[in-house]
Parts: C-alpha cells; sequence; structure tokens
C-alpha cells in the first residue's frame, strides 16, 4: 500500500508545494506550515491521514508542545487541531485482507460483501474474506484518499484563513 501511495497520492501532494518523506509532508508559506501525516495502524492493515497547520508568528501556534519549527520531526501529532480524513471506517482506510463475520439469520447464513448473496447450504459460521488485497485494491484506495483530500484541503485552507485573522 505504500508503494501505491508514494506511486499515485504523493505526487499529487508534491505538486502542491509539499516537501518531505513518507509519511510525513509540510509545505512551509509565508505565515504558516502545513502538515499533513500518514498513520499506519500499529497493527497493520490500515492507514489514515490528517491534517494541521501551524502559525510560526503567533503565541498560540497550535502546537501540543514548543517544539522548533524547522524540526524535521514535526508532524500533525504535534499540534492541538487536526482534520482527519473520514477513511472507508472509522477513519482509516483499510489494505489488506479484510475480514467480516457471517450472520445466522432464521436459521439461514447470510453475508453481503457479494452483494448480498446467501451463503451456500452447510457453510460453516466464521469468518469469510471481504476484501483481499491486490493492485485494483490498492488504486480504488489511492483514488478514495484523493477525492477526500480535496475536502481536507478545503477544512485546511479555511482553518488557515480563521487563524490567519487572529494574528
Amino acid at each position: 500500500m505504500k508503494n501505491a501511495l508514494q506511486a499515485s497520492v504523493i505526487p499529487a501532494l508534491q505538486s502542491k508545494g509539499f516537501g518531505g518523506n513518507y509519511p510525513h509532508f509540510r509545505k512551509d508559506c509565508a505565515d504558516h506550515i502545513e502538515l499533513i501525516s500518514f498513520w499506519t495502524n500499529k497493527y497493520g492493515g490500515s492507514f489514515t491521514v490528517e491534517f494541521s497547520a501551524v502559525f510560526p508568528n503567533r503565541r498560540d501556534r497550535n502546537l501540543i508542545v514548543e517544539e522548533s519549527l524547522q524540526d524535521p520531526e514535526l508532524n500533525t501529532a504535534s499540534t492541538n487541531e487536526r482534520y482527519r480524513l473520514p477513511g472507508m471506517f472509522d477513519g482509516w482506510f483499510y489494505y489488506t485482507d479484510v475480514y467480516q463475520k457471517r450472520t445466522l439469520r432464521f436459521g439461514n447464513l447470510y453475508y453481503t460483501p457479494e452483494g448480498g448473496t446467501k451463503a451456500a447450504p452447510g457453510a460453516s459460521q466464521g469468518w469469510h474474506p471481504a476484501q483481499r488485497f491486490d493492485e485494483t485494491t490498492a488504486l480504488d484506495i489511492c483514488n478514495e484518499v484523493e477525492r477526500q483530500m480535496e475536502h481536507a484541503f478545503k477544512w485546511l485552507a479555511k482553518y488557515v484563513r480563521k487563524h490567519r485573522s487572529k494574528q
């Protein structure tokens, strides 16, 4: 998934002026620094993306702790206010093999990934594949990340305008 992001999503960020290396990117502007971070689930299989900005010339810089604004480790986790992409579920983009629990209703086994089809008679109750990771899945996820980033950039611009007026 990291390779797919670096081939598809990261060049789009770089074309918008963001520098850095996966997973943290920054864009130095005249009166603020925009930050984007990709966070991987510690158990693997999913990631999330967060946006924020810090304001070097303000007393309230939107930093949790006073860090050097030139610190290469500066990322969205260093900020008080940030925007997280909605993701696929609960703010996360899932890219590995995802499994769903089958449900037993009225003595029949049902599951939904294949369009709500009924499981074959005699199928055992348990977990079944809902999404398998392949190049198509990676491309679909990258496209969804890019689609959701459009809203995140609007949030970021509004956030910067709001805080710029407080200077």
